[in-house]
């Protein structure tokens, strides 16, 4: 995948969903999901985007997603139930 290797950045490699200001990302580490919102801040690279919570469970993740205004995504629903370094649908 190729994409920018900092979390903050619009062109994140480890983006999984963006809805509108909200997505999630694979840490850079690989260990845990990000739910991130954008900011109004825009660099002369793009966005970019700030830390609502680190999820290890999906449930959790749902939660936070709907609670921060989140829309239902396919995506969440296809990610597994907890993350698991390294499994193919952590790190897409």
């Amino acid at each position: 995948m190729t994409g920018d290797h900092r979390e903050t950045a619009d062109t994140y490699a480890g983006e999984l969903i963006r809805q509108d200001a909200l997505r999630v990302v694979t840490c850079r580490d690989r260990f845990q999901w990000i739910l991130q919102r954008r900011t109004r801040a825009a660099s002369p690279a793009g966005a970019r985007w700030e830390a609502l919570a680190y999820c290890r469970s999906r449930a959790a993740l749902l939660r936070l997603w709907r609670d921060n205004g989140g829309n239902p995504v396919a995506e969440l629903d296809t990610l597994p139930d907890t993350f698991r370094p390294g499994a193919k649908e952590a790190a897409r």
